[in-house]
């Protein structure tokens, strides 16, 4: 009678538990946090600085012509636009995207050098306009954004011909 007793209890208590006899399972609980989640989103700020600058004459440049720029930054990691950031400099990679007179059309130079050439596009109108950097990273978050006035001059063409027996241009 003490053994059935004793049975009982024993039973009574595992099955409190979570232990059944039939299946022998356990309800474990880990209540340790999930440190190691590699697809959570790290959003990092980033303390970056942006200087940009025109290195050419920018009261005379024609349609099609080449400017040169220098971009100066800090608090970030330049990576190019079209590789993969190292995942230690993933929250801090960027890159430089330059414009001419709005952010809304596409680029007219992405590079992450601290020095490029950059071509004024040859439908360009006479007039006043501006370079735009922006500094952003590889998620498409803006960072920094500068701008340089620049004047187009009007573009000279030259005709070439062959003159006919009365002189005139044909």
């Amino acid at each position: 009678m003490k053994n059935q007793r004793l049975t009982i209890i024993v039973v009574a208590t595992l099955g409190a538990m979570g232990f059944t006899s039939g299946g022998c399972t356990a309800d474990v609980h880990d209540n340790n946090p999930d440190i190691h989640d590699n697809n959570a989103d790290v959003d990092v700020d980033v303390d970056a600085e942006l200087n940009f600058d025109v290195d050419s004459d920018v009261d005379d440049v024609e349609p099609g012509q080449a400017v040169s720029v220098t971009m100066e930054t800090e608090g970030v990691v330049l990576v190019d636009a079209n590789s993969k950031p190292a995942e230690a400099d993933a929250p801090k990679a960027a890159h430089f995207e330059i414009y001419l007179d709005s952010t809304s059309s596409a680029p007219i130079a992405v590079t992450a050098q601290a020095s490029a050439s950059v071509t004024i596009p040859k439908d360009t109108k006479e007039g006043d306009h501006k370079l735009i950097c922006q500094l952003r990273k590889h998620d498409g978050d803006t960072l920094k954004t500068q701008e340089v006035s620049i004047k187009v001059a009007a573009s000279a063409s030259v005709g070439v011909g062959v003159a006919g027996a009365s002189g005139m241009m044909m």
